[in-house]
Parts: C-alpha cells; structure tokens; sequence
C-alpha cells in the first residue's frame, strides 16, 4: 500500500513538473506583449463565443483527483471566462501587473481579422473581464466577422491611439465547412405577408469607414393599395455567418437581408395597440405597485409599477418600499443579494415606471409614448432608460423597460400606449461580383 503511495506520489510530481512545463511553453511566446504602463499580457487562446474557456488541461483533472491534496496547491490555476454570443469567436487573454489606478482591464481599441487573400475583418469588440486578484485580470473580445473557412489566421490588435500592438495566429475552433449559395438573377422579387418586394439593384458608395451599398427596391402591397411598410433595415450575410454593410469578396454568393417597419408617426391597427392609465401621480418617496397585465398583438405585458421621485426597492419579487433619503438622488437601478433574499432597486430625482414584456422576437419593435391628461406628450428624463434582460425577472417576461419621466404640477394623469410595430424580413442572394463591378456614387 505504502509502495502504492509513493509510486503515485512520484507520477503526480513527475506530472506537476512536466504540466508546468507544458503551461510554460504554450505560453511563452506571448508572454512579451509588455504595455505603455507596465503591464504585461498573456494571449490564452480562441474559443467559440458563448462557449466558457478555460485553461484546465485532462493532465489537471488528472492530478487533482489522484495526487494528495498538499501537493494539488502547486498545479497552475485553472482560469475560466465566458465571452460572446453564438456565432463570434472569443480570444480571451490575462493582463498581469496592472497599475492600482487603472480600472479598464481592455487594453484594444480596434481589432483585425485578416483573410489569406488580404481582405481584412474589422471588429471594434467591447470586453468581458474577470479580476484574479493580485492586480491581474482575465480578459476577452468577440470577433463577429473573420475569415471562418481558415483553420487560422492572423489578428491584429491596435491600441486607443491606432498603435499597432501586436499580431497573432489565432486558430479556428469552429468549423471549416458552410454550404453552398447559388444566387439568383436581379430584379428579385419576393412576397411574404402580403407584401411584395421586387430588388431592382444596388447603388455603390464609399466613405471613411469603407464601402457600402444601398438596394433600390420597389414595396407593393398584395391588396391592391399602397403599402405602409418603409425600409428600414438593411445587410448583408454570407455562408459561413459574418455579417454587416460590406463582406469580403472571395464570398461569391451573398444574402441580402432587408427589414421593413411602419414608420413610428404612421396609424397602427387596434389589435397592434394597448394602453394602461394611471389616474394618479405619486408623490416623492412613493411607489403605486401596479401587477396589470395586457395582451398586445399577441405579446404579454406588465405594468410593474409606477414611482414618484427617490428610491424604490422590490424585495424578493413581492414586496414593494420606496423612500425620499435625505441625500443627492443619482439614477440608475442595481441588485443585492442577502440571507433573507435578493432585492432591486431604483433611484431617480424623476417620476419613473417599469413595464415588462415577452420575447417580442428578432423583427419586432416596441414603441411607447406617454401622454397626460390632456393628451400632451411627456418628455422622458434622459437618464437610465430602454430596456434590460436578465435576474430579476420571472417568465414569462424576459424584458424590462424603466421610463424617467419630467412631470409638471398640471399632470394629474397618465396614459402609457404600447404598440406593435411588427417587421417584414426578405432575404435575396445576390452575386458579389457583380456588387464590386458597380461605380461608386456620393452619398
């Protein structure tokens, strides 16, 4: 048994030294990224956006689980992030050294993918960052376009000042293999709902930022009158998932998606609006919990509820307490955690109201305006506004809408109207050949 022991005993310092080894060497060529304030960056790899990366190898696991739990504090530290939505590609780093005055972990401004043939993606990605203590931080960006055919391929990274930083080769975790696009002669014409959409073509322009197009298409209504859809919306993809107002050429084939709305000032159907009144206005410090629940065009809503200027606080999801604090109000919302549950909060120094609502989907679009009594329009504080997925909310709502409103004394009533602006998609594909072949126009 003891023989046992020490047989195991020396695999496991066998594997740390050579696991410490292997962690070195993976590493050791990014390991000279030193920035302008000292710090220094450690390139950590690629993963699939969404997809939590971590630097545990099976030598780890391995360890962990068969050698004595003294010797387990000298294997290297595992590092995990989860960066990125799915369809992007996540290059997650560690920044080491970094000064006690710099709270911004991201050290990139504008990033580059570049292809094999030289056209080259540019992302200007935000951060996802995770503190380790001991002024060291895990880092990640998202790249939404780059040359997914290649099994690697280079990156560029420039600074805030367009200072190139460094290059690297990152490889290509996900797949190498799309389908097939054929594309279809112009004009194109497609109809869904009713509407008919004919593209005619596109008109080619150039500014600071590159090239782009704009289709010219013809909006018809299947019901013999004219059609109150506008373009709204417009890109393009390709097969192997990038996005945007220009792809690269060595795509042949690519889709062309157009979006079309109402526009926000034109007459809605009924069945695409609701409203909730509130008859009364609260007072500083006073929360009127509302709990109403409407169906607009099929989608779910909720009046949360509505407060008068300070600090209103949901505890639990049931229980609702407002307060004017004898202090300068800011604005914004925010969440705790205790023994006794989890509340939210509130502040503003304006009358504000909450509305949840369902998934309203990819094509839709939710407007709201808020009147008094007399029908006037109520101006919105700009503060904290729009909306919010995420804790706090319980299905099926899985967005929430906070709306700071400037009230005069005259406001002894409001009505909040909630409509449905439900978009039409249309794809077409189209040969990017024949888009690089056009002359480009002003803008």
């Amino acid at each position: 048994m003891k023989t046992s022991r020490r047989v195991l005993l020396l695999l496991g310092m066998v594997g740390l030294v050579m696991g410490g080894y292997v962690f070195l060497s993976k590493h050791r060529d990014t390991l000279d990224l030193i920035l302008s304030d000292g710090s220094t960056v450690l390139f950590l790899g690629a993963v699939p956006g969404g997809t939590p990366y971590s630097s545990e190898e099976s030598w780890h696991k391995f360890l962990r689980q068969h050698v004595a739990r003294k010797y387990v504090r000298w294997l290297p530290p595992v590092r995990s992030l989860n960066c990125g939505s799915l369809g992007s590609l996540s290059l997650c780093f560690m920044r080491l050294n970094i000064p006690t005055n710099q709270q911004r972990g991201a050290f990139w401004g504008r990033v580059e993918a570049i292809e094999a043939g030289g056209y080259t993606y540019s992302n200007s990605p935000g951060s996802c960052s995770s503190s380790l203590g001991n002024q060291e931080k895990l880092l990640s960006f998202s790249l939404r376009n780059y040359p997914r055919r290649q099994s690697q391929f280079p990156v560029v990274i420039y600074g805030d000042e367009q200072e190139e930083l460094v290059r690297l080769m990152v490889k290509n975790p996900g797949t190498t293999t799309f389908p097939e696009w054929a594309a279809e002669g112009l004009p194109i014409t497609n109809v869904v709902n009713g509407t008919r959409l004919v593209l005619h073509g596109f008109k080619r322009f150039q500014n600071n930022y590159g090239g782009f197009w704009r289709p010219q298409v013809q909006i018809e209504s299947l019901a013999g009158k004219e059609s109150p859809l506008k373009l709204r919306y417009f890109s393009f993809e390709d097969p192997t998932g990038n996005k945007g107002a220009s792809l690269s050429p060595s795509e042949p084939v690519w889709k062309s998606v157009i979006k079309l709305y109402r526009p926000k000032d034109s007459e809605f159907p009924e069945s695409m609006k609701g409203q909730f009144v509130l008859a009364e206005i609260p007072s500083q410090g006073q929360v009127f919990p509302r709990q109403e629940v409407m169906k607009v065009g099929g989608l779910g809503m909720r009046l949360l509820f509505f407060s008068g200027p300070g600090v209103t606080t949901i505890s639990n999801n049931m229980s609702f307490h407002a307060e004017f604090p004898d202090r300068e109000l800011g604005s914004g919302s925010w969440t705790s955690s205790s023994g006794t549950g989890r509340s939210e909060s509130w502040e503003s120094n304006h009358h504000y109201l909450v509305i949840e609502t369902e998934d309203p989907g990819l094509d839709v679009e939710l407007l709201f305006q808020v009147h008094d009594q007399d029908g006037l329009p109520v101006e919105r504080a700009n503060q904290f506004h729009g909306y919010r997925g995420g804790g706090g909310l319980r299905p099926p709502y899985k967005r929430r809408y906070t709306f700071p409103l400037i009230l005069n004394e005259s406001v002894s009533a409001l009505n909040v109207e909630c409509t449905i602006n439900r978009g039409e998609s249309f794809e077409f594909l189209v040969n990017s050949s024949d888009l690089f072949a056009l002359s480009v126009e002003n803008p």
